[in-house]
């Protein structure tokens, strides 16, 4: 298991989370957030920097107002954000700019982008 996923599950765990945040590893080491069940107290959530897919859904109906995706993310599938009535901000890294239509297309969220 990859090692930054392994303490991230740890400090899941410690918190009681572990069943709200769902993540897979492919055989080549790559990470693959499946889906988050959680409101966040904070409204804000940093996706971690060993993630590389954000998979169809992931974000469903989850209760966030800002989500920041890492330059780590290669791949984000169709309506991962689908049904986030909340989110207001997506922060992308300036590689993702041709995800832009995609994480438009199922809310309204400003998109924010950093070098």
């Amino acid at each position: 298991m990859n090692e930054d996923l392994r303490k991230y599950m740890v400090k899941l765990h410690l918190a009681g989370l572990e069943k709200s945040i769902r993540f897979t590893e492919d055989s080549n080491g790559h990470v693959t957030l499946d889906f988050v069940e959680y409101d966040f107290v904070s409204k804000y959530y940093e996706i971690p920097r060993f993630v590389y897919r954000l998979k169809e859904g992931c974000f469903s109906s989850v209760n966030v107002t800002c989500v920041s995706i890492p330059s780590s993310v290669e791949i984000i599938e169709e309506s991962c954000f689908s049904n986030c009535s909340s989110l207001q901000t997506i922060i992308i890294r300036e590689k993702h700019r041709q995800f832009i239509p995609l994480l438009k297309s199922s809310n309204n969220a400003t998109i924010e982008i950093l070098p």
